[in-house]
């Protein structure tokens, strides 16, 4: 991504990404820029029900997700939907990784 800025608390760490630059994983975070950060018990998101309840990890969520990187390990391929750690334009949305992490760096 060309840019990546999460706000302040007071904003309640609002999710700002630049342009999808590429790269052998795809784009599965884009539907949540500009989204704020929910959990289990403060709820953001604009679905009817609770995103990060139903899927069981805090993220940015936008009508739910195309990439959950804070859910819980469903042993890699399984048959529910969405749920595990996630990202779309990967493996799909019936594939949960072992582990992400996500490393932000500054810019000058």
């Amino acid at each position: 991504y060309a840019s990546f800025q999460v706000a302040a608390e007071s904003d309640w760490y609002r999710l700002t990404l630049g342009a999808f630059t590429g790269g052998p994983a795809g784009d599965s975070l884009s539907q949540h820029n500009n989204m704020t950060f929910s959990t289990r018990d403060k709820r953001q998101d604009p679905k009817k029900f609770n995103c990060a309840k139903r899927f069981q990890g805090a993220w940015w969520y936008d009508n739910c997700h195309n990439s959950n990187l804070n859910a819980r390990y469903w042993l890699g391929l399984h048959k529910s939907l969405g749920d595990g750690i996630n990202w779309n334009s990967g493996k799909g949305k019936y594939y949960s990784y072992k582990r992400s992490e996500m490393k932000i760096r500054p810019v000058a």
